[in-house]
Parts: structure tokens; sequence; C-alpha cells
């Protein structure tokens, strides 16, 4: 890859110029050659079809919504599709527990420490994550056909 001027001053990259490595090489291998080449040690890689894995926290069930319940990431609740609602620190998960009907979406609020989790019904389920304990749930005119 190298960049050419363009007009007004914008640079643009030619992303088929320059040394290409294979895929195949491991990536001992390629830190090697890397060494050798001044040219390959300056390139710059473009990453294509990123995913996320599931956080590689092997998980029992498919993930359907997950929040971040501190500043630092250290702390995470996930909601899976058989029911569950998993709590995860930096070490991995921490707590399971099963909500009363399948979960849809999930959010938690700061302030009040509150963790709603809207279920298949027409209720939002409130989890107050300071007393361990669910409190009142929260009623909703929705109807879904299914409960």
């Amino acid at each position: 890859m190298r960049a050419l001027d363009g007009r007004n001053n914008v640079k643009v990259y030619n992303l088929s110029a320059g040394k290409s490595l294979p895929d195949w090489l491991t990536e001992r291998k390629r830190r090697r050659l890397a060494k050798k080449d001044v040219e390959l040690r300056r390139r710059i890689e473009l990453i294509q079809d990123f995913t996320m894995p599931d956080f590689e926290r092997c998980f029992d069930s498919e993930v359907i919504q997950f929040d971040i319940l501190s500043d630092d990431y250290s702390k995470l609740v996930f909601l899976q599709d058989d029911r569950y609602v998993e709590f995860h620190s930096q070490a991995g998960r921490w707590f399971r527990m099963r909500i009363p009907k399948f979960g849809r979406d999930l959010t938690y609020h700061y302030p009040s420490c509150d963790l709603y989790i809207a279920a298949s019904g027409s209720e939002i389920y409130r989890l107050n994550l300071q007393q361990g304990r669910f409190l009142n749930s929260l009623q909703t005119e929705a109807t879904t056909g299914s409960e």
C-alpha cells in the first residue's frame, strides 16, 4: 500500500500495490520475514470480515443482548436465548440466573442499579443489582401473540 497525492492535498491509497504475504504462513514466519524486509515492516494490514466470536467466554447458549455494567468494561451482563441472564467479570462467568419468560432485550440503568429485562410477555422485569433481588415488574400494553 502506498499513498498517492490526490486532488486538494488529499492522500489516496493504492491497496493493491506492494508486497503481500501468503495467508498460509504462520504468525511466527511472518514476524521473521518482517524483520528482514523493511517494506514488509512498514506495510499496513487491513482487517476484513472482522468478527468477535462471543467474546470467547464459552456460553452455553446464544446471546441475544448484552450490556456493560462498569465504566472499565470489567463487568458485563448477557441475556441468552434459553431464559438465562449471565453476569461476567474479567475472569469469566460469575453468576447465572433464570428469568420467568424468554427475554427479548435488556438495559442497565446505572443511577438506580436496576437491570430492565423485556420478556416475551407484557412485563418488563426489574432486577436491582444493589439489593440482589427482583423488584415489582413494569406492565406494558404490548401484545406479542405468544406468552
